[in-house]
């Protein structure tokens, strides 16, 4: 990716490594674990497509496995760290299943890029 790109991928991980930091993001009082699922989807989303655009706009010809595998596998990882962080902020817990509701965001927001937007699958 070009830098540039890799300096907002930065600053989006640094965005969900500040919220994940807080006992309670952005003021929220105890979410249900249904709404809490689908803001890590939303956000982790967000974070997949950041990257599919890096990888768009800094490359030409890049295989569609690639363009849809690689920001979801980052995703997924970074979701891993961010839980393994949370062991150590005092009021939160790691959670798998937060990694799921994370990888599941990525997987349903690559697939809308590449086939809808990148149109790469017919």
């Amino acid at each position: 990716m070009k830098p540039f790109y890799v300096l907002v991928t930065g600053a989006y991980c640094a965005g969900i490594f500040l919220l994940s930091s807080s006992v309670s993001p952005v003021g929220l009082p105890d979410m249900t674990m249904n709404i809490d699922k689908v803001l890590h989807g939303v956000l982790y989303g967000g974070l997949a497509a950041t990257v599919s655009v890096g990888i768009r706009r800094s490359r030409s010809g890049v295989r569609a496995a690639v363009q849809f595998v690689v920001p979801v596998v980052f995703a997924g990882l970074y979701a891993m760290t961010d839980e393994f962080h949370q062991w150590f902020v005092p009021g939160r817990h790691p959670d798998v299943w937060d990694v799921a509701a994370d990888v599941a965001g990525a997987l349903v927001v690559q697939t809308v890029l590449c086939r809808y937007v990148w149109r790469i699958w017919n």
